[in-house]
């Protein structure tokens, strides 16, 4: 950069370019140089970015579901010594990538520090000596419901949201979503003395898979008025949220009919939202439930039908022609829907869309 601003203030000085012609370089210079730091921490389907992600994928499931019985030999005390050694170790080099401006893996180390501080609790409660016996392997978090698990949960949230506050990395959002889906789960039983009531854990799931996706739409429309809309800080929120709200509806199963098309139309709903917002993970799941409800209806309502499946593969013809139709006049279409929705609300969702 010296160098270069060094020859444009010598080609100045003998009226190669002019001072404008030299502002204008340096200004595109500073540009291009932004544009290229943006896009070297964006995401990317490219072998680094794949490297990231893996190796960050298997050191934070070694240390957490992968977790083997053999951790249980070094007792509470060593068990809180291991994940403390390890916390430091993610710590120092999420510092250095940071300092390197390798923001990916500095964000992946960041999530690695924190499904680190469910082990810790567990290690703390086990040296505490107020752990039930029912659950004496660490493993067991990530594979039963229980509501012993809660102060874990809640650990690892407060945690979270003070890296969050600290760091401000998207990819921290990733411990703290699935978090909050265990919590979800684990909640139904604390709620019941520790009884494990499916329908209770369902309806649970619902409200709070709803509660998760509001929570995420919430944080998309305050990004829209900060500086800084290179993280988005909601998107494992949608997905958890999500998945959490749309498998409790579809495993709650019913012999009613109405609400058997209740279910559909709830998917339909989903499937607007996700395409206002421009989240596709709404999108594939009301596809799937939508399969759901014509699987229940071909093999249960219209098992001895000849014409269901003709009538059936008619609407399928109708909504792909719908979909030329919504891609030709998409923004009018867009505009009137819109107009329905207070003005502020509009400006937001339309930045979303962009954004999205």
């Amino acid at each position: 950069m010296p160098m270069l601003a060094d020859t444009l203030k010598q080609a100045v000085s003998q009226n190669i370019i002019t001072k404008a012609q030299f502002n204008q370089i340096m200004a595109l210079y500073d540009d291009n140089t932004l544009n290229f730091e943006h896009d070297l921490n964006q995401p990317k389907f490219k072998m680094a970015h794949l490297l990231y992600y893996f190796g960050g994928f298997i050191a934070i499931a070694a240390m957490s579901w992968l977790i083997t019985l053999g951790f249980e030999q070094f007792g509470g005390i060593g068990i809180i010594v291991i994940s403390v050694c390890y916390a430091l170790i993610g710590m120092l080099l999420a510092d250095r990538f940071k300092r390197q401006n390798l923001m990916i893996p500095h964000s992946i180390l960041l999530a690695f520090v924190l499904v680190l501080v469910p082990l810790f609790v567990f290690g703390l409660q086990q040296t505490l000596g107020v752990w039930s016996e029912e659950y004496q392997n660490y493993r067991d978090y990530h594979t039963w419901i229980s509501w012993q698990w809660i102060f874990m949960e809640l650990s690892t949230l407060a945690v979270g949201a003070i890296m969050m506050w600290r760091y401000k990395r998207a990819f921290v959002m990733f411990p703290i979503a699935v978090t909050l889906w265990y919590l979800s789960m684990d909640v139904a039983p604390f709620l019941n003395d520790g009884v494990l009531d499916w329908a209770l854990r369902r309806t649970v799931s619902i409200y709070f898979g709803l509660a998760i996706t509001l929570l995420a739409l919430f944080i998309d429309f305050r990004q829209i008025d900060r500086e800084d809309k290179t993280q988005d800080y909601s998107f494992w929120l949608y997905i958890i949220g999500a998945l959490t709200f749309w498998c409790a509806l579809t495993f709650n199963s019913t012999n009613n009919e109405w609400l058997s098309f209740g279910y559909f139309v709830i998917n339909l709903v989903m499937m607007f939202f996700g395409l206002v917002i421009q989240r596709r993970v709404f999108v594939v799941l009301s596809g799937l439930g939508s399969c759901v409800y014509f699987s229940h209806l071909a093999w249960d309502v219209f098992e001895n039908s000849m014409l269901f499946p003709l009538v059936l593969a008619f609407i399928g013809f109708a909504i792909i022609y719908l979909g030329v139709l919504w891609q030709r006049h998409e923004h009018a279409i867009s505009n009137k829907l819109l107009n329905f929705l207070p003005k502020k609300l509009q400006q937001k969702i339309q930045v979303l869309q962009k954004n999205n």
